[in-house]
């Protein structure tokens, strides 16, 4: 497990995220609950005209509207050459969100959730198990 503490560059607000913190689904109940449309008709359709193999994994998400950076699961169904991944939304404001990639891009790119002028630059970095 990895954890980031990040601030913004203007307004100092901080932010810690820490991944895979908490109780995840297992990857069958995930499956369960996609065969049950508890994720949206999207993935259920697709689940039930393709089946195939269902990664499931947590990953940080943005929201595009207002900034909040959040876990959320994160869904691949793939059979043969058809992929599906499932979409989240923010759970604050309803607004589109994007992955965020750490270990790649940095941090940099992250505008601060609160006054959404600064940048959020990774002050700290820690691991656990």
């Amino acid at each position: 497990m990895v954890g980031y503490d990040l601030s913004c560059n203007k307004c100092g607000h901080t932010v810690n995220i820490s991944e895979w913190v908490g109780q995840h689904d297992t990857d069958q109940e995930i499956e369960e609950k996609i065969r049950k449309g508890e994720f949206g008709e999207e993935v259920k359709k697709f689940y039930d005209e393709h089946g195939g193999p269902i990664t499931v994994l947590y990953e940080l998400y943005r929201c595009e509207k207002c900034d909040l950076i959040s876990e959320e699961i994160y869904v691949i169904i793939a059979k043969n050459n058809d992929e599906f991944l499932m979409h989240q939304t923010c759970k604050e404001c309803g607004g589109n969100t994007s992955l965020v990639n750490m270990s790649i891009e940095g941090t940099d790119h992250i505008p601060c959730p609160k006054c959404h002028r600064g940048r959020l630059v990774m002050t700290g970095e820690f691991l656990w198990d």
